[in-house]
């Protein structure tokens, strides 16, 4: 009844409307406006009334997606349950919410997994007790979060420590001191190791997968946020976006301070995957070396591809340290000239 009233629904850049998001027994509607949010309410009501079912209201909140607009302005004469700024809604286990902190979520997530070593960190008494129990109970509640949401560098590190002190140590507190007897690569390895579970490598496979899933191309059956999240690269790379190449940002790494790059255009999700992937050796990024055709047609003005920089890995946009010479990059830029295949 839903699909069948499109207008009600947000408008997609394909150009598909999106009426609603539904998994199991989990009903998400999505509405243009208000308007459209009480009519589909109406549309819910009508088949509760047919089927029996019924809509329960006091469970139903109303989440306001533009950040622009304040909820306490909105007027919905009682009908709704609109979210106030600041406050969370779980949606299949992650946190939203209208101008929620960037690090609410985390923050959340890092209390209950220090927490969980405290009930749970006594019940093996073997470091391979302990492993499992870390495994199986204290980092399975953070794989379902952390795939979509950044964690601060710093933050890694301390889950790490907890971890490494109760399996190696027995502790249970993030305070308890501890000072390791075996050699950090013996601890990590799982073949001549202890194989204790390495958080920062599990981060990294986890954003190098969504960055493969990226990377399949849009087809009928691809997930709306994939051509979301490719505009927002295109808006991102600015003047050295080219349509036919819409993973050109693949051979740049995400400096902050470059005035090519505008990365505030980027979800944060999507900056930490793309510095992921370009913190990744070369070597593993490339293993076959590129075809003539393929080396021509290779963005050359910030690129990290080590066939197009100096012995001290300077790149050809870095070189233009003077004033005119970093006019004239950026004029070529701005005109098309983006790839060897350009010149010629």
């Amino acid at each position: 009844m839903l699909r069948a009233l499109p207008h009600l629904g947000i408008p997609l850049p394909s150009g598909d409307t999106l009426t609603g998001i539904y998994f199991a027994d989990d009903s998400t509607l999505l509405s243009y406006d208000l308007p459209s949010a009480v009519e589909q309410l109406g549309v819910v009501q009508e088949f509760c009334d047919a089927s029996g079912a019924r809509l329960n209201l006091p469970k139903c909140k109303t989440l306001v997606l533009n950040e622009h607009l304040d909820p306490a302005d909105i007027d919905d004469g009682g009908l709704l349950r609109v979210l106030a700024s600041g406050e969370p809604v779980k949606f299949l286990g992650v946190l939203f919410g209208h101008a929620l902190p960037p690090d609410h979520q985390v923050h959340q997530l890092n209390t209950r997994f220090l927490a969980c070593f405290q009930q749970w960190g006594c019940r093996a008494r073997t470091i391979q007790g302990r492993r499992l129990l870390v495994n199986t109970v204290m980092l399975s509640l953070l794989w379902h979060v952390t795939a979509v949401v950044p964690v601060p560098t710093a933050m890694v590190a301390q889950w790490q420590s907890m971890v490494s002190k109760n399996i190696l140590a027995r502790k249970t507190g993030s305070t308890d001191r501890y000072r390791p007897l075996l050699p950090q690569r013996w601890q990590y390895d799982p073949q001549v190791g202890l194989g204790v579970p390495h958080i920062a490598s599990k981060l990294r496979t986890q954003r190098l997968l969504r960055l493969q899933r990226l990377l399949q191309g849009t087809t009928a059956a691809s997930p709306p946020w994939q051509e979301l999240v490719l505009r927002q690269y295109a808006r991102t790379m600015g003047m050295l976006s080219r349509p036919s190449h819409p993973f050109d940002f693949l051979a740049y790494a995400p400096h902050h301070r470059s005035t090519w790059l505008h990365l505030w255009e980027l979800h944060p999700l999507w900056r930490d995957v793309w510095s992921h992937w370009a913190s990744t050796s070369p070597s593993k990024r490339t293993q076959v070396p590129p075809s003539l055709a393929t080396a021509l047609a290779q963005p050359m003005w910030l690129t990290s591809d080590p066939l197009f920089v100096t012995d001290d890995l300077q790149c050809a946009g870095r070189l233009a340290n003077t004033l005119d010479a970093r006019r004239w990059c950026l004029h070529g830029a701005n005109n098309g000239i983006r790839c060897l295949g350009d010149l010629i």
